[in-house]
């Protein structure tokens, strides 16, 4: 499947395929906003356990200070994460 995502000015055509196996974790120091951009038009992806849903393509969630992970809920495309 060939997409691409245009934004931010960039063009991306390379995402990561988020799989029952796929397990992305981080810890952040201060609150931050995190952002993921995927391929599909409605999202379904799990942030600390809590399925996160939303009928585009872009999620956006209020973090807190801590460790965090992002996992599968449905297999989606993930095209970029942002933490601002």
């Amino acid at each position: 499947m060939m997409n691409t995502y245009i934004s931010l000015n960039r063009s991306l055509t390379r995402c990561l395929k988020i799989e029952s196996s796929t397990n992305i974790t981080f810890t952040i120091t201060e609150a931050k906003t995190l952002t993921l951009v995927f391929v599909e038009n409605t999202t379904n992806i799990k942030i600390d356990g809590e399925r996160i849903t939303n009928d585009s393509n872009i999620i956006t969630v209020e973090l807190a200070t801590g460790t965090h992970t992002i996992t599968k809920a449905d297999t989606m495309n993930l095209f970029y994460i942002v933490l601002e």
